[in-house]
């Protein structure tokens, strides 16, 4: 493992040199300038190493370029070091403010220096949520990899027999044929449940489908994350959501759906589908209310862009 992440290191300090002499011979330097970094990766550490031309270092901080159970070999190079050069790091979710603090920070009483800023999503229109059907519609939109663990809601859905469900699932991913065969093997004979992949979508199809079809809930069994978009755009269409409680989901859940273990059996993701399923349609209805209400107080775009262009005018107006 001290192998690997010694190559790691080499790896991420490579694309550093070659991603600092692009910066060089780009004429984009200035020691004046605001240097903003989307990922928390080696292009901050290109910037670090070109500290006395490129002014104010600011980063944000997501998922894999923060938790080390996200990384590559565990690790998260150099963080330390570049923690101690950049001029603010801005975290996704509490979760991750609390994350780096506990494991990357040098300077832990500063008060100026982190920032929890969240990304947030557009409102959307959709149709009334009072949707009259014989069946639950359940979504789940992510890539189908190792980490999402997909395959934990076919062994879910195999468990219930006694609920009509539709479960539509959106992305590809390296396991999606694995996965698909799960599905038809385990799903394929049961009169009471119909599943879809729709693999590769964009943004725009997943979007127009929420807004035609008003799922009644989504569903999300990862091991890791940051803060997941695909659950925020869920709430913005007030859609209910089950999920696991890793990285920043948590913050998403309250009141408006079901919070798992970080690591639940396939019997528990089905208690929590059949419970959902079970709600009388008020209390439903309620909980879809409630997840557009959190999105209205934490995942606004309009209103967290207005906040994070704040703590860009506030840095760069730092002597």
């Amino acid at each position: 493992m001290l192998l690997r992440r010694t190559k790691a290191c080499l790896f991420f300090y490579a694309n550093a040199i070659k991603f600092k002499r692009w910066l060089t011979k780009s004429w984009l330097l200035d020691e004046n300038g605001l240097y903003y970094s989307y990922w928390y990766n080696y292009h901050v550490m290109s910037l670090i190493m070109l500290r006395k031309s490129v002014g104010k270092i600011i980063t944000r901080a997501h998922g894999y370029d923060l938790y080390e159970d996200r990384a590559k070999y565990g690790w998260q190079p150099y963080k330390r070091l570049m923690d101690q050069n950049v001029d603010r790091v801005v975290f996704i979710s509490k979760h991750g403010y609390d994350y780096y603090m506990e494991h990357f920070a040098f300077d832990k009483d500063s008060i100026d220096k982190y920032y929890v800023c969240r990304l947030g999503t557009a409102k959307q229109e959709s149709k009334d949520s009072n949707v009259d059907r014989d069946f639950f519609l359940l979504v789940s939109c992510s890539r189908v990899i190792l980490v999402k663990r997909v395959w934990l809601i076919v062994r879910a859905l195999s468990k219930i027999n006694s609920y009509q469900i539709k479960w539509v699932h959106f992305g590809d991913g390296d396991l999606l044929e694995e996965v698909r065969m799960d599905a038809e093997k385990l799903l394929g004979n049961k009169d009471n449940i119909v599943f879809e992949f729709k693999g590769s979508c964009s943004n725009q199809e997943v979007l127009s489908y929420y807004r035609k079809n008003v799922p009644d809930a989504i569903i999300m069994t990862s091991k890791s994350e940051g803060s997941p978009v695909a659950l925020q755009e869920a709430l913005s269409f007030g859609i209910p959501i089950i999920a696991t409680a890793v990285g920043g989901i948590p913050e998403l859940i309250d009141s408006n759906g079901i919070l798992l273990a970080p690591n639940p059996s396939t019997v528990q993701i089905a208690d929590a589908i059949v419970t959902l399923c079970e709600m009388d349609k008020e209390k439903l209805i309620e909980m879809k209310e409630r997840s557009l209400e959190m999105w209205r107080k934490d995942y606004n775009i309009d209103d967290n862009m207005r906040g994070f262009i704040n703590c860009l005018e506030e840095l760069v107006g730092e002597k």
